[in-house]
């Protein structure tokens, strides 16, 4: 038996009716959109339940498409600032390279039914800040082609002035190219960031990094609960080289927190590098991590910072430790237990070993 429904923030009190009880379904009115809230489920005073939900976002703000709508043409036609809020569905209509010259926010309605995209943006001038939240980011194109040499996200113009980029709640896969790849001079951009994202195969063939900030600068690369698998095949994972405004004080933070790196920034022979940040002025820090089947390193160059490390697991992944190596800067606080994942093969990084999930470490959505 079930009397009340309390959700906090807010202490919101629900009566369930016997209609309720009797579909097995409560509506609770009144809630903020977005928000975490923990239901704690009431038999009169007796507790029987706790869930924790999270609310949808409110659509009201912005504009609704349906996979048969013309995304680009609806981006074009759009103000600087809207927010598209994607149905779920194969949106086929759009493939290749979609332009930019304004703030936008894509993002799906429901988290977990998100919308298939089969194209690529390209930001240009008057791109303040730029969303991709809640969809299915895919590198094949409408027809089931890969696109060839596609980066997801790439900088068009030089002595631009970019806010923040954000990726978040995604799943994206099948790039041949750089998740983001920003090469022009001049040019500034606030943040980077990823989280609550899985990234799979991209950035596959050899031609750029995978976070790849080259005559561009950033101030600051957030990547964070997320997941990245067969990603940067032979390259680089971070790069953020010295840029037209070198001498000018200016740094670059890169923070890496609660991720999972399998078979990541792998190659034949040698290392390469998590951390291949080079400007002038740069601080990093990794924590939380797993890193697995992967002889990468962190950093290895004169003008890399040395990264802040804590909390961190490497398994069969031995130059991250590896102080023998010429200029590595290794983590030596660093375990290497055996995550025991559940199927690596097929994606599913679900954690078996307990040291790993005691000690919070890798992407959350694993430890179960």
């Amino acid at each position: 038996e079930v009397t009340k429904i309390v959700l906090t923030p807010g202490d919101i009190e629900h009566v369930v009716t016997d209609l309720e009880k009797e579909a097995g379904v409560a509506t609770i009115a009144g809630l903020e959109s977005e928000l975490n809230y923990t239901a704690t489920i009431y038999n009169n005073t007796k507790k029987r339940g706790v869930l924790n939900v999270t609310t949808l976002a409110d659509t009201s703000n912005g504009i609704v498409l349906q996979p048969t709508d013309d995304l680009s043409a609806k981006i074009a036609a759009a103000s600087s600032g809207t927010i598209f809020y994607l149905m779920p569905g194969d949106y086929k209509v759009n493939s290749g390279e979609i332009l930019l010259n304004k703030s936008i926010t894509i993002r799906g309605v429901y988290p977990y039914d998100k919308p298939l995209l089969h194209v690529k943006f390209k930001l240009n001038a008057g791109v303040a800040n730029f969303s991709l939240i809640d969809l299915d980011l895919s590198g094949y194109d409408a027809a089931g082609v890969i696109q060839a040499d596609s980066y997801l996200i790439n900088l068009g113009s030089a002595s631009a002035i970019y806010g923040n980029i954000l990726i978040n709640g995604c799943n994206v896969h099948d790039f041949q190219r750089s998740l983001l790849y920003a090469s022009v001079a001049s040019s500034k951009v606030k943040s980077f960031t990823v989280q609550n994202s899985i990234v799979t195969n991209t950035n596959t063939t050899a031609g750029s990094d995978f976070i790849d900030f080259r005559a561009t600068y950033v101030e600051e690369i957030l990547i964070k609960t997320s997941t990245f698998n067969t990603c940067s095949a032979g390259r680089d994972f971070v790069r953020a080289d010295a840029s037209s405004f070198t001498g000018q004080g200016l740094n670059t933070n890169v923070v890496i927190d609660e991720c999972t790196f399998y078979n990541t920034s792998n190659v034949g022979s040698g290392n390469r590098r998590i951390l291949y940040v080079r400007n002038n002025s740069n601080t990093s820090s990794v924590k939380n991590c797993v890193f697995a089947k992967t002889n990468a390193l962190h950093a290895n160059q004169a003008a890399s910072t040395t990264p802040v490390f804590s909390n961190n697991n490497y398994f069969e992944a031995p130059a991250f430790k590896d102080a023998a190596i010429a200029s590595n800067k290794p983590d030596a606080s660093g375990s290497t237990f055996d995550p025991e994942f559940k199927d690596a093969a097929s994606g599913d990084f679900t954690v078996g070993n307990s040291a790993i999930i005691d000690n919070l470490m890798g992407d959350p959505r694993w430890r179960k």
